[in-house]
């Protein structure tokens, strides 16, 4: 996901670059423009969710590197300390 925002941010970019150096109208350009600042809001989100999903998988490898450490209420609570 983050790849692929980062590419769709990159390209349209481009495409306001040379629509602006085409002269073309602004009202095109704004909503090219707005395309993009929205495109950028969703690379930030799937940047955040990547972040979120590589913390759990983190979790994951760890309860499966320790399968007899109990269930999460027993490894959250001060029970098996």
């Amino acid at each position: 996901m983050v790849t692929t925002s980062q590419a769709n941010v990159a390209t349209t970019e481009t495409v306001v670059a040379a629509m602006t150096n085409g002269k073309v109208g602004e009202a095109v350009v704004g909503r090219t423009q707005q395309l993009m600042e929205a495109m950028d809001a969703v690379k930030t989100i799937a940047e955040a969710l990547k972040g979120d999903l590589e913390r759990m998988k983190g979790v994951q490898e760890q309860y499966d590197a320790n399968p007899d450490a109990g269930d999460k209420s027993y490894v959250a609570t001060n029970a098996g300390r």
